[in-house]
Order: C-alpha cells, then sequence, then structure tokens
C-alpha cells in the first residue's frame, strides 16, 4: 500500500491477495474468508478498490501455464464477485475467447455469456471503484452483499438463505444466476 500511496493513484496492481482468497472461499466452500477482519472486503479490493485489479485468472495462474489456476467448474461464480464488486475489473481473454469444450484447456461453453451478463449489469448498475460493499453474511457456505443499496449478490451453494438476506420482491428483481451464484437489482434500473 505504501507503494501504491506514493504513486498518487498513478498505478493499479493484479490484486492477488483477493484472487487467492477467492479461490480459496469458492473451492473449500468458506465463505466466511470474503471479510476480513475490520467487516470488510478482503485484500487490496478492501483497502484502495481504485487500485486494485481484481481478477480469476490471467496468463500465469490460468491457461496455458496454470501455476494457480481458478477451480474451472466454479469460474461463473468467481466472476460473479470480481465483476459486481468495487475495484478495476479484469476479464481473462481465453475465458471469452474459448469456448469449445473439446480441448483441455476450456471450461463452461455458457461462460462468455455468464460474463457479458455480469459486465452489463455492472454497467448498468453503475459500480465503481468507489461503490460501496455492505457484506449482509459470509458464512462457511453463503455470501451476500449489498453493493451500493442496487445490487444483492448472493455466492455459495447455500439456498436455504435467511430471509431478512433476500432482497424485497417489491424493490429487487433477480438479474442472473449460475452455479453457485445469484444476483438481484434493484427495480427501474
Amino acid at each position: 500500500l505504501d507503494w501504491l500511496a506514493a504513486a498518487g493513484d498513478a498505478a493499479a496492481l493484479f490484486d492477488f491477495p483477493t484472487k487467492g482468497i477467492l479461490q480459496e472461499a469458492i473451492r473449500r466452500r468458506e465463505f466466511w474468508r470474503l471479510r476480513d477482519s475490520r467487516g470488510e472486503p478482503p485484500g487490496l479490493a478492501g483497502y484502495s478498490p481504485q487500485n486494485a485489479v481484481l481478477f480469476v485468472d490471467n496468463h500465469d495462474t490460468g491457461y496455458p501455464q496454470n501455476h494457480w489456476p481458478f477451480p474451472t467448474d466454479r469460474l461463473g461464480c468467481g466472476y460473479a464477485y470480481t465483476l459486481l464488486h468495487p475495484g478495476i475489473p479484469c476479464v481473462f481473454g481465453p475465458h471469452v475467447w474459448c469456448a469449445d469444450a473439446s480441448q483441455a484447456a476450456c471450461w463452461n461453453v455458457n461462460l462468455p455469456r455468464e460474463i457479458k451478463t455480469l459486465l452489463d449489469i455492472r454497467r448498468r448498475v453503475g459500480i465503481c471503484c468507489e461503490s460501496v460493499v455492505t457484506i449482509l453474511e459470509a458464512s462457511s457456505e453463503l455470501y451476500v452483499a449489498n453493493i451500493d443499496e442496487k445490487l444483492i449478490v448472493k455466492l455459495g451453494p447455500r439456498y436455504d438463505v435467511p430471509r431478512e438476506l433476500l432482497p424485497s420482491e417489491d424493490e429487487f428483481e433477480l438479474a442472473t444466476s449460475g452455479d453457485d451464484y445469484a444476483v438481484w437489482m434493484r427495480r427501474g434500473l
């Protein structure tokens, strides 16, 4: 953080701490990891989102080198977090370009559509680096956050979400969902 402060916000960094925490939270179903001791998002994004490049994989961590790959069966869930939280979102090109399931390096053929939908929601709602995250729940199999009072993001396999955490049907509508995630958007946006 000292280096970024000295740069006067003229630089951004790949947020490897958030990638690692998110990756393990999803892999191990330990969504409590997504709230730090201050009650904020973990990693650089929780301290300086205007300098945090949020990503699930890049050319070193994912295909083709696979030094630290995100679980390929949960990429949609990872993108639901990175694209709908404050920070500088980054999409790994092959996740959009490669949708041929016959290739060993590929993933769910619906992933490019999921990414586009999540990016459309981010733009429509106006999520930016200054957006406010209120983490409503971060437990073993459930993460629920309110972003700017406009978006509710639910991650994890748990479907018996406490009623008080669910958005009001009068105010919010389901915008999208996928494996282990759901997103509600304020009506009228």
